[in-house]
């Protein structure tokens, strides 16, 4: 239903997003941001037709209809900025050749990116950047990007010719790989965090009291029970005495205190989730935001577990302090891998943690390293050799030890705070985007490998590398760090040398 959309209402302009796309070098397949708004308007659509009502009916269309103004406003914002970039990139490559450039094309990029700003501002000033109660306003603001689109491809144009050749049709030498976020967009990742942090520490507090404790009636005497879980009968700590007594009051007071907290900061919280994504930052799954939370709040995550599929992508983004323009969509599916050595808690810590996200979770019986539930939503475990042993022996899903795993254990994680497509936060821990990279490229050429995903992989590996080399000094790829990479993998490092882009210099500030 989404394509068909595509064909209809937004077709005009996802065809001229692939235009440019393929102008600059881009995939030109629709980006997952946008994938989503249509996504949501189908999903409020389907809703509505389940039910009665005419009122609920026109409700769901005019919504449906709203997440397709939204789409066109991100569509156009992300030509906006694959257009900007490379502009940037080759008004800086004649300043570097002819220590100046026209002073009319000068004055004309100002105008635009001010007028880019004057638009920008308008969109965050209410809760939404194209508030559904706003058609009017929606409408001027999509007509200023339009025209701030039309005006920046007229502008490149202008600049090829007087870079003779430098682009010639294709893709800019010095074009960046990691679009820079805004100071707006970094400070809202950087208080994401603290307050996440904040949030998880009160939450975890919560998790490490009684479910409850109460007096009840023992042959004719008051004893107090404590009970840890629901369904749990619970355990007598003693009869009613000054000593109970303290330790029921000091229970409810503590509990109240922590509660008292988590509170405060939940609201924080929320309020820094919609600045976030009103920002357009990247975004991950509600599923697998739920499931991160719950390993977090259970203490899982970095320690037990670490994020080794798509999902960890967005997290590389904020790392970058940029967007990674090349990077191909994220897949339906949460990919972790053990990496504890041992299990202290002598329990199935994934299967329980699993259950407590949805009981409906089940173990894929023709894979059994593969849990569903029942909106088909897969979660993978995987695992290296030298962790599998690290393993609860009943835990659920049971992964089979891949070789390729362990290099994912390599220098050092990532660890950052993003934001859902249903506005809840979640907290990724992934590996080292250098060696997350490298395996990747080492996927793309294995005979093993499922070939719907070898092209994909190797635009991921690429598109990361180039992120490091461009946008992450922290990760360095310097000759101490080719000394470390095995054998195995030396050939593939060796062919992203060789294809990588210059390093441009940093954008043009107006």
């Amino acid at each position: 239903m989404a394509m068909d959309e595509y064909r209809t209402a937004l077709r005009p302009l996802v065809e001229i997003y692939a235009a440019i796309a393929r102008k600059f070098g881009r995939p030109e397949s629709v980006p997952d941001v946008v994938n989503n708004d249509v996504r949501m308007a189908w999903d409020h659509l389907a809703a509505a037709l389940a039910q009665d009502g005419t009122q609920a009916i026109a409700a769901a269309v005019r919504s449906a209809l709203w997440h397709l103004v939204v789409a066109r406003g991100d569509l156009l914002q992300l030509c906006i900025e694959i257009v900007r970039s490379d502009l940037d990139a080759t008004i800086n490559s004649i300043i570097a050749r002819d220590g100046t450039i026209d002073p009319r094309i000068s004055q004309s990029v100002q105008a635009s990116s001010q007028r880019l700003s004057s638009v920008r501002d308008a969109m965050l000033q209410g809760e939404h950047p194209l508030p559904i109660d706003d058609p009017d306003g929606n409408v001027w603001k999509l007509t200023e990007l339009n025209t701030v689109l039309r005006d920046y491809l007229e502008l490149f144009g202008d600049t090829e010719k007087i870079n003779e050749g430098s682009i010639r049709g294709a893709v800019s030498p010095l074009r960046r790989v990691v679009l820079p976020f805004s100071e707006e967009q970094l400070r809202v990742a950087s208080n994401l965090h603290q307050q996440y942090d904040v949030w998880i520490e009160a939450e975890r507090l919560l998790a490490a009291f009684p479910h409850r404790m109460e007096w009840r009636n023992v042959g004719g005497e008051e004893q107090l029970f404590q009970i840890d879980r629901p369904d749990d009968g619970g355990t007598c700590l003693g009869p009613r005495s000054g000593a109970t007594e303290t330790t029921f009051k000091s229970y409810h007071t503590d509990r109240a205190a922590v509660l008292a907290r988590r509170d405060r900061s939940i609201s924080r919280l929320a309020d820094t989730c919609r600045l976030y994504q009103l920002l357009r930052l990247p975004l991950i799954a509600g599923e697998a935001a739920t499931i991160l939370r719950e390993a977090d709040r259970r203490s899982l995550l970095g320690s037990c577990l670490l994020v080794v599929g798509t999902s960890v992508v967005p997290a590389y983004s904020i790392e970058a302090a940029g967007r990674i323009l090349d990077l191909p969509d994220e897949t339906e599916d949460l990919d972790v891998a053990w990496t504890a050595e041992r299990n202290d808690s002598g329990t199935r810590p994934v299967w329980s943690m699993l259950k407590a996200v949805d009981q409906t979770y089940t173990v894929n019986t023709e894979r059994p390293f593969q849990a569903r539930n029942a909106d088909a939503y897969e979660v993978e475990i995987l695992v290296a050799p030298s962790r599998y042993a690290g393993m609860a022996r009943g835990d659920q899903p049971r992964p089979v030890p891949l070789e390729e795993q362990e290099w994912l254990l390599n220098g050092r994680y990532v660890d950052r705070v993003v934001v859902a497509r249903d506005g809840s936060p979640a907290r990724i821990v992934g590996p080292d985007p250098r060696w997350f990279a490298l395996q990747k490229l080492w996927l793309s050429v294995q005979d093993k490998r499922n070939p719907l995903k070898r092209d994909k992989d190797a635009l991921q590996g690429n598109a990361i590398l180039n992120a490091v080399a461009e946008s992450m000094p922290q990760y360095r790829l310097d000759a101490a760090f080719e000394a470390e990479i095995p054998t195995a993998l030396v050939q593939a490092f060796q062919r992203w040398k060789l294809s990588r882009p210059p390093l441009p210099p940093m954008p043009i500030v107006w």
